[in-house]
């Protein structure tokens, strides 16, 4: 199979290039997966883009909001009648209001089948603005952290076109800041529509691979990995340029382009072609966490992709593949407002995920090695990243260098391999600079060529490479990294090679490989949750009134749950009178039954239930509803609480009118 304009060899152990894929086999497998890599493919395409939403901030504050103070936007979008958005507000956000209603459950809050008004002149939303929270990350003696915070709005097309747009708002972190920010409200000739877009814009397709080469595949791994996925707890995260500077209380679409045509997506592919899709979306909501702890750069934001919640994925029965087969990621950018595209833009990418975190010293030191920058060796909310990866955005590639050797996991005193190899695509010897990097302190490490008779398999240790390595026309050339894991080294650490050559496109390429010493750290289990509330907005009734109940549906687990069922009982002294906020929902005398597909994690499903009092309680009568239900498929369930509602009016203390007995 050729890959970027390249002819992969013949290899029977399978082979591919550098990426930050290394890790899906330590985050989405159950055991370390050694595995060979394959670095980003890039190619710059014409395509029709997608309209991007615009957040409208009607009422920027002159210096930031103050905690609680009302946060007013308008969500405005170029796209057609029957489009649906989806606001996340930030963490933390309080009394949400809406010109529009939403669909029952949120946040996320999510608008349906919008008309050309409505989408011409805006959804209105506000909120009160976030407290302070305590500082999580490298925040120094300072107590608090959230300086700012964001909001994201997303929107699809009835034929599945999906965009987003990110807003940054800054939030005051003084008394006197507080005291003195001022609301402005914006000129009414500054809220324009939103411009329609050219008819094509470049767009940058990235494709990645990652083999794995030392087990099978088998519908019940298959499944693992689309269930961690699905779940809360990984996420892949890139940090892509949004603009020069990224200015509070302002709208960003974000460059990553989903229509049936353009989608993300993760394939599993086997020897033959047979392969099964995974539908990748993207996720605001760990898209917020990466933007408060992973390393920022001007006018860049951290956009997060996951496997859609909602789509119901279950792996073929008969998906089994033997050692060989593949990862392959696919995704476009829509970077046509940068200089030039953004080409040799370079990409930085992590990999998260929940579990146990690694010793703090290796953490920290693998990531500053990485990052070129001082790193917070344990990242909040239980969560390990790995990375950064970076891809250069490039046109031409006139040479790649290849990493055999993705990840290696040892025990102390035993020997470690990394493998390279680096193909040279233009008409002429090449000579190309070799340097590496270690963080695993202890080690010398040693480069060799490939031995000649078999250079895929073993180094030619007789013939120690020094500092540089020539490959000729057309050709590839093997690089061999030889140590020994210290007695004392325990836990995560990185080796990097770097080589470059001046004269050709790209000038350099850094390729990284993870090296585990011991054993790796556990994931966090991938389990569900759910959780019931009900609610009544008054506690007092008059008799033949109705009472409303509130039901909330909350996934509190790692993954989506679904095939939801949902029962309630009408309480005695009342009549059913509706139901709704569900995909479906029926009474039959007294039971009350409602039917969704899905909820994912972190949401929730709002549910109504109405019924009418009896015009002939008495009063003080108390009204029990009792205890409703939920099971999913997942094998988990919930009971809610009894809410009881006292029937008011009647009362001998409260409603009589006395007179004056007259005698004649």
């Amino acid at each position: 199979m050729a890959r970027n304009g390249l002819p992969v060899p013949n290899q029977p152990q399978g082979c591919s290039r550098r990426n930050l894929l290394v890790v899906l086999g330590l985050v989405l497998g159950l055991v370390p997966i050694l595995a060979c890599f394959l670095s980003i493919s890039t190619s710059l395409v014409e395509e029709p883009p997608v309209a991007p939403p615009s957040i409208l901030a009607q009422q920027p504050p002159q210096g930031g909001y103050p905690r609680g103070a009302t946060v007013p936007l308008k969500l405005k979008v170029s796209a057609p009648a029957g489009s649906r958005i989806t606001w996340t507000p930030p963490v933390g956000a309080t009394a949400p209001t809406f010109s529009v209603p939403p669909q029952p459950g949120g946040p996320p809050y999510v608008f349906k089948n919008l008309t050309a008004e409505q989408l011409q002149n805006g959804v209105d939303v506000s909120y009160g603005a976030p407290a302070l929270v305590p500082c999580r990350l490298a925040c120094g003696s300072s107590a608090e952290s959230a300086t700012s915070f964001t909001d994201f709005v997303d929107v699809t097309t009835p034929q599945g076109n999906k965009s987003a747009s990110y807003m940054n708002h800054e939030a005051n972190t003084t008394a006197q800041n507080q005291q003195q920010a001022v609301v402005a409200p914006v000129a009414t000739e500054s809220v324009q529509p939103v411009a329609a877009p050219a008819a094509a814009v470049p767009m940058w397709k990235l494709d990645r691979w990652l083999d794995i080469n030392d087990r099978p595949m088998t519908p019940a791994l298959c499944q693992s990995y689309v269930t961690l996925g699905q779940s809360a707890n990984s996420l892949l995260a890139w940090r892509v340029p949004i603009s020069d500077t990224i200015r509070p209380n302002l709208a960003y679409a974000i460059p990553l382009m989903d229509t049936p045509a353009l989608s993300p997506t993760l394939k599993l592919i086997g020897a033959g072609g047979v392969s099964f899709s995974l539908p990748l979306e993207f996720r605001a909501a760990t898209s917020i966490w990466a933007n408060e702890h992973l390393p920022a750069a001007p006018g860049e934001l951290w956009i997060s992709l996951g496997v859609e919640q909602a789509a119901q994925l279950t792996c073929p029965a008969d998906f089994n593949l033997p050692a060989g087969w593949s990862f392959n990621l696919n995704m476009w950018l829509d970077l046509s407002q940068q200089p030039n595209a953004c080409e040799g833009c370079v990409l930085p990418a992590f990999v998260c995920y929940k579990g146990t975190s690694p010793a703090a010293a290796a953490l920290g030191s693998f990531m500053t090695q990485l990052a070129g920058g001082p790193q917070v060796a344990a990242y909040p909310d239980d969560m390990t990243c790995v990375g950064p990866d970076t891809t250069p955005l490039v046109t031409t590639d006139q040479w790649q260098l290849d990493a055999y050797t993705g990840g290696v996991n040892v025990a102390p005193t035993k020997a470690i391999n990394v493998h390279y190899f680096l193909n040279n695509a233009t008409a002429s010897t090449q000579t190309f600079s070799l340097t590496h990097a270690s963080t695993l302190t202890g080690a010398t490490w040693q480069l060799y060529p490939g031995l000649p008779a078999d250079p895929w398999n073993a180094p030619d240790t007789s013939n120690p490479l020094a500092g540089s390595i020539q490959v000729g026309a057309n050709g590839m050339a093997h690089i061999w990294m030889l140590t020994t894991a210290p007695a004392t080294a325990s836990g995560q650490y990185s080796m990097t090679l770097t080589a470059a050559n001046a004269a050709l496109t790209p000038p350099s390429v850094l390729g990284t490989t993870l090296l585990w010493v011991g054993t790796p750290p556990a994931i966090a289990p991938v389990v569900p949750g759910v959780g019931l509330t009900k609610s009544v907005v008054s506690s007092s009734v008059q008799p033949g009134e109705l009472i409303t109940y509130t039901l909330h549906v909350s996934n509190t687990g790692a993954i989506p749950i679904t095939s939801l069922v949902i029962s309630a009982t009408v309480p005695v002294s009342t009549t059913y009178v509706g139901c709704g906020g569900a995909d479906s929902c029926t009474q039959n005398g007294a039971a009350v039954r409602w039917q969704h597909a899905n909820v994912g994690t972190g949401q929730t499903l709002a549910l109504t239930l109405t019924v009418r009092v009896a015009a002939t309680v008495a009063a003080g009568t108390t009204i029990s509803s009792p205890s409703d239900r939920v099971t999913v498929a997942e094998g988990v369930s919930a009971t809610g609480p009894v809410v009881e509602v006292v029937v008011a009016g009647g009362d001998s203390t409260k409603s009589k009118l006395y007179l004056p007995m007259l005698e004649r």
